[in-house]
């Protein structure tokens, strides 16, 4: 049996043109395209995401070789895509705000995150995305939304730390604060890491 050219070799072209087919006439119909990952994954033994992801990695190929699409029959499906928005710097620094406030309430990240987002599943798993990365990749600017929280007197909780600020008269922790905000990325990978040996 001929096996399409494109990608993979578990895949024949019968088999490509009836996941095509089905995920037209699932859009023809109004249905959900997992539906059609679904009916396709039972008919060919694959899993769904075994599926879902050979689909749109063909699907991409395709688009900019329609030839190919038409010398092998395969009548592809064009999705709309919505353009990719970048956050902007003090939606990060407002999104690092709400979270961390809310941790310092005691709310958990996940909660947090559907609450600011009001119950919209893209736009949560948005935010998650962007909380993880920036936790990950960008200390500095953690540190910085903390200790402005702590400043204007909002309770908050560290997420390398665990531990929960609140603004306090006390000289010694101040002073900890403020040396905190002179720290270089470096010295606050350090600190970070002292600190959670710290609290184990």
């Amino acid at each position: 049996m001929a096996k399409i050219c494109c990608m993979s070799k578990n895949w024949t072209l019968e088999n490509t043109k009836f996941l095509f087919d089905t995920v037209k006439s699932a859009k023809d119909s109004n249905a959900k395209l997992n539906t059609a990952f679904v009916d396709v994954a039972r008919k060919v033994g694959k899993s769904i995401n075994s599926v879902r992801n050979y689909y749109y990695s063909q699907s991409r190929l395709l688009e900019i070789l329609p030839q190919m699409a038409k010398s092998l029959g395969i009548d592809t499906v064009t999705h709309a895509r919505k353009e990719f928005e970048p956050f902007k710097p003090k939606e990060v620094e407002s999104l690092m705000e709400y979270i961390f406030s809310a941790r310092g309430r005691g709310i958990s990240v996940r909660s947090a995150i559907l609450e600011h987002s009001n119950g919209d599943s893209k736009l949560a798993l948005r935010y998650q995305n962007k909380y993880r990365s920036t936790v990950m990749r960008h200390k500095p600017l953690v540190y910085k939304v903390l200790n402005s929280l702590v400043d204007r007197g909002v309770a908050c909780r560290d997420p390398y730390t665990n531990r929960t600020y609140v603004k306090s008269d006390n000289a010694a922790e101040n002073n900890l604060i403020e040396l905190i905000k002179k720290l270089s990325s470096k010295e606050v990978d350090v600190f970070v890491d002292l600190m959670t040996k710290l609290v184990k």
